[in-house]
């Protein structure tokens, strides 16, 4: 999934907008700013050491986890919400696991 960001949106201005409205005083936004850190930080290294093990990007290790879950049979439309991306998205990243035979 892609995230395009527009350059005429000003993006310090909606964080200091959100901030405001559900952090009062900024309480809580350095723990906030810490656990999206950690995340990042956890996600990459699971990313690169599951692709070092078994050549599985963490998209599609996630695609053949949901298919086991389900005993190997789900319609696109709920593999694509359990796995959190768009329908159409989906529908290549299987397309590619099939071409890859697997």
């Amino acid at each position: 999934m892609h995230m395009q960001v527009l350059s005429d949106v000003d993006l310090a201005g909606l964080v200091d907008r959100l901030v405001a409205n559900e952090l009062p005083g900024g309480r809580g936004i350095g723990a906030w700013r810490s656990l999206l850190r950690a995340n990042a930080t956890l996600m990459r290294q699971l990313e690169t050491d599951l692709e070092q093990q078994t050549g599985l990007a963490l998209a599609d290790y996630d695609v053949l986890a949901q298919l086991a879950i389900a005993d190997g049979e789900l319609r696109m439309t709920d593999l694509a919400n359990r796995a959190l991306i768009s329908r159409s998205g989906m529908t290549r990243r299987v397309a590619q696991l099939v071409d890859e035979g697997m």
